[in-house]
């Protein structure tokens, strides 16, 4: 399972090297599969609206089902980043968004 993750997500990104996929037993017949790529990958790996994410698990349950255990796959935030880090596009934009409501005081008009 975890080796075809890992060529899954190597052949779509730029970084191959830092692909990592740590996997977790939780149960006798559960899996959890934690994907991590660099944070420039991110969005090679999750794709539009989420889906090359949901085709990746997809491929990845289908064959679980075959060996008759039950997988998760999760995709972490970022490689580099430490654990549980919003990347940095992420805080800048938020922290726009709150300097700008601030700013005007009002809602916007539809």
């Amino acid at each position: 399972m975890k080796d075809l993750l890992l060529y899954i997500a190597r052949n779509l990104v730029d970084d191959p090297d830092a692909v990592t996929v740590t996997e977790t037993a939780s149960g006798s017949q559960e899996l959890t599969l934690e994907l991590r790529v660099a944070p420039d990958d991110m969005g090679k790996v999750i794709g539009r609206q989420g889906r090359i994410a949901k085709e990746i698990r997809t491929v990845i349950r289908s064959r679980a089902q075959r060996e008759g255990i039950k997988v998760s796959v999760d995709i972490m935030d970022c490689a580099k980043a430490g654990v549980g880090d919003p990347p940095a596009g992420l805080r800048l934009s938020k922290s726009l968004f709150d300097s700008r409501s601030k700013v005007s005081g009002r809602s916007k008009k539809s």
